[in-house]
């Protein structure tokens, strides 16, 4: 459906008209939620392109384009290059909507996470923490951006061993995502799991019965 109203867009307005590119960045989008990351990072890889030659590299649609296909990038474990087009991506944030920005807090956070991914802990740590303070800041402690901030955070602190300052957090994103969301919403129960995983690790078998026992009494 999506590729017959692409072919369509391309005849009508042309393959490089923004209406087209933003259809190829759908596609791109479906794709990788397929599971088929090759050709999403394909048609990601051409919207960029076209993006850059019809509108420059500071356009809106044009930054988020880097940050798809940086995003893209990452599924297929090409993580140099997924940085360097996080970097790109966060730099032009910066310059056309400033530092305090949503946008560019998201492309902080997305640096952080390729950071992350390659073992940078120092560099991801100070951009997560810059960019959770920017979250909580502009909208408030229990916006969806601001629990994935305490939930990387929580991550990266657990990933160097520091389990105490780990579950912390994860009990603090767990809770906000519960007051929000619910017990069953996918995001609480990945904090479960979490949360879960850091109790395991510092032997908190109290712990994870209480959580377990909450857990279910949420069922009833």
């Amino acid at each position: 459906m999506i590729k017959e109203a692409l072919i369509v867009r391309e005849r009508v307005l042309g393959p490089y008209d923004y209406r087209t590119l933003l259809s190829v960045e759908i596609l791109a989008g479906v794709l990788s939620s397929l599971g088929n990351h090759v050709e999403a990072v394909v048609s990601n890889r051409r919207a960029l392109q076209g993006f850059q030659q019809t509108l420059g590299s500071l356009h809106p649609f044009t930054l988020t384009s880097t940050s798809n296909l940086a995003l893209a990038l990452q599924h297929l474990g090409r993580y140099k290059e997924s940085e360097k087009l996080s970097r790109l991506a966060l730099s032009g944030s910066k310059i056309l909507m400033g530092l305090y920005h949503v946008d560019t807090l998201t492309s902080m956070s997305n640096l952080a996470l390729v950071l992350q991914l390659r073992g940078k802990y120092k560099q991801a740590m100070r951009l997560t923490q810059q960019s959770l303070n920017g979250f909580y800041s502009m909208l408030g402690k229990y916006h969806p951006s601001t629990l994935t901030g305490i939930s990387n955070l929580a991550m990266l602190l657990q990933y160097q061993g520091k389990y105490e300052e780990s579950e912390a957090l994860q009990w603090q994103c767990l809770e906000g995502r519960i007051e929000e969301l619910g017990w069953y919403h996918p995001s609480t129960l990945i904090s479960v799991n979490t949360l879960v995983s850091v109790l395991r690790y510092q032997g908190k078998w109290k712990d994870l019965g209480q959580l377990y026992q909450r857990y279910e009494e949420a069922r009833v």
